[in-house]
């Protein structure tokens, strides 16, 4: 918790309000600090937790063994890994260890797309062109929308 000039000035404000500046030891002072800090810190949980919301879950060994590989595999923590996954699952998504790699992937199909497509103008690929881009169309589906468990075959379900 970062101490900043507004909670320096509450401090001292709430030191003088019990009256522990004028009258008390340093013992005194010390408790009344603690006090102070014990309550700054409730309200701010409570603040925390009003504004965001927790889920908690337990995993088996083998569940967490999968978690923790897959969030090593994405260089991501276990919790953020859990979250993204549960998002990205939610919005018909992938989670991809190594974006770089998607988006290579794209360039080189657009790019034998524009080849043939230049072959098709000189006359060279017949046909070929509207393969390649059935071709570039399906793997970029597959690539960027996952697909989805039928109900029945969902773990847990």
């Amino acid at each position: 918790m970062r101490q900043d000039s507004n909670t320096r000035q509450s401090i001292y404000r709430f030191l003088e309000e019990t009256g522990v500046l004028q009258s008390g030891d340093a013992a005194q002072i010390e408790a009344a600090k603690a006090l102070y800090y014990r309550n700054y810190k409730r309200q701010w949980r409570k603040a925390k937790r009003h504004a965001e919301k927790v889920f908690e879950i337990t995993l088996d060994a083998n569940e967490y063994s999968i978690i923790e590989t897959a969030a090593k595999k994405h260089n991501m923590s276990k919790t953020a890994f859990i979250k993204a996954a549960a998002l990205a699952y939610s919005r018909q998504q992938y989670i991809v260890p190594r974006l770089e790699v998607l988006y290579e992937l794209k360039e080189l199909l657009a790019l034998n797309y524009d080849a043939l497509q230049q072959m098709q103008e000189e006359g060279k690929a017949n046909g070929a062109l509207h393969i390649i881009a059935h071709l570039e169309s399906t793997v970029l589906k597959l690539l960027f929308t996952p697909k989805l468990q039928s109900d029945g075959n969902r773990p847990g379900l």
